[in-house]
């Protein structure tokens, strides 16, 4: 998704800042790629909702989980899916 993040602590030479930035380094890509795959999915999913004319709807997002409110006639079909 091309995210950047500049950490110039990364060479230094200091072992504990060095080590803080490498750690920030790999958490970086874990948790961008993480945001990165929940926001393509809500899209996709808005996208089917509209494409079916549900009246199903994303509330919320709350960290790595989607909240929805699901119209009761509508329940059976959304969960199969």
């Amino acid at each position: 998704m091309g995210r950047r993040r500049y950490l110039p602590g990364i060479y230094s030479t200091d072992k504990t800042e060095r080590a803080s930035c490498e750690r920030q380094a790999v958490n970086t890509i874990c948790q961008g790629s993480a945001a990165d795959l929940v926001k393509q999915a809500m899209v996709n999913i808005e996208q089917f909702f509209r494409g079916e004319k549900l009246k199903t709807r994303l509330l919320v997002q709350i960290h790595d989980e989607l909240l929805f409110e699901i119209a009761e006639d509508e329940l059976r079909f959304v969960q199969v899916r």
